[in-house]
């Protein structure tokens, strides 16, 4: 405390005895050159202060991490993308199949009408199942009776027509 008290007395002496005949006005000190000569310098404070030590990067532990991080971030992220890819391959494939569905029905439709609309006799289908498909009626010896003697039970759901 004391040595800046002198300090500040010293300069204040040195403005009251600077003074100089003429009409020219004194020349003052510059700015920074009064204020180092008030200041003591904080260089020698700042010499005592522990140097603290700057991180120069990370630690081997830190940077196995990361990478570990990044390379799981990548897998995930690849993943997500193959996964999505298949998901709009099967909508393209269902999406085709109910087309196919859809054609399917309608031919199906078609075909139903045109049965309901046809009136089929008994001759007809006669020369169809003889002259088309092969068939021909058993022989006598080919004709095996079954015999139903034990009493079951079925469920009818519609009446037998007579």
């Amino acid at each position: 405390m004391d040595s800046n008290r002198e300090d500040i007395m010293e300069d204040r002496r040195r403005y009251m005895t600077a003074y100089e005949n003429g009409s020219a006005a004194r020349q003052l000190q510059p700015q920074w050159e009064q204020e180092e000569t008030r200041r003591p310098r904080r260089v020698e404070q700042q010499e005592l202060q522990p140097k603290v030590k700057a991180i120069q990067g990370i630690d081997l532990i830190s940077a196995l991490l990361l990478m570990t991080a990044i390379m799981a971030t990548l897998f995930v992220c690849v993943n997500y993308l193959k996964v999505q890819s298949d998901v709009v391959q099967l909508n393209k494939s269902i999406s085709a199949l109910e087309k196919q569905i859809t054609d399917l029905d309608k031919e199906n439709d078609a075909l139903e009408a045109v049965l309901e609309n046809e009136t089929y006799d008994l001759e007809t289908v006669y020369q169809m199942a003889v002259g088309v498909l092969g068939m021909v009626y058993p022989n006598n010896n080919e004709v095996i009776y079954y015999n139903n003697e034990s009493e079951g039970y079925f469920r009818q759901y519609q009446d037998i027509p007579e």
